[in-house]
C-alpha cells in the first residue's frame, strides 16, 4: 500500500512538472528581452539597466581562466609524478655485525647488489661504483 501511494505521488508531481515545462516552452519567445541599442539603455528606468545590459566579458573571461587553470592543476596533480631525491649527511647504523667496506678508489655508488642480513661469498660483487663522477 505504501509503495502505490509513493508511485502515485510521484506520478501526479511529474504530471504537473511536465505541463508547466510545455506552457513554458510554448512561450520561451515572450521571455526573450528586446534588442536595444546601446544608447537606449541609458533612458530606461534603473531596474531595467541592471537586468537587461549585458555583463562585462572581462568577469567572464577571468571565469573561464580561473576554471581551465584549476582544471590543468587538478590533472597535472593527478597524472604527474613527483620525483624525490635526497641528499644528506649521516651515519648508517645496523644493528647486526658490522664491517667497514673501504673502496680503493673513491667514487659514487651507483648500485648495491647485497641487502640487510643476506649472506655473501668471498668474491661476490657488493657494490657498483662510478669512479668517472668521483672528485679527486
Amino acid at each position: 500500500m505504501c509503495i502505490f501511494v509513493w508511485l502515485k505521488g510521484f506520478s501526479e508531481f511529474f504530471r504537473r512538472y511536465k505541463s508547466i515545462l510545455f506552457i513554458a516552452w510554448k512561450d520561451r519567445h515572450e521571455l526573450t528581452p528586446i534588442k536595444r541599442l546601446k544608447d537606449e539603455y541609458v533612458f530606461l528606468p534603473d531596474n531595467l539597466i541592471l537586468t537587461e545590459t549585458p555583463a562585462s566579458p572581462v568577469a567572464r573571461w577571468t571565469a573561464r581562466c580561473i576554471i581551465i587553470l584549476s582544471v590543468l592543476v587538478i590533472s597535472w596533480s593527478y597524472f604527474g609524478q613527483i620525483d624525490i631525491n635526497v641528499i644528506s649527511q649521516g651515519k648508517i647504523i645496523s644493528h647486526g655485525r658490522n664491517k667497514i667496506i673501504q673502496p680503493l678508489e673513491t667514487g659514487q655508488i651507483k648500485n648495491i647488489w647485497v641487502k640487510e642480513e643476506q649472506y655473501v661469498h668471498q668474491g661476490d660483487a657488493l657494490v657498483e661504483i662510478d669512479v668517472l663522477g668521483a672528485e679527486e
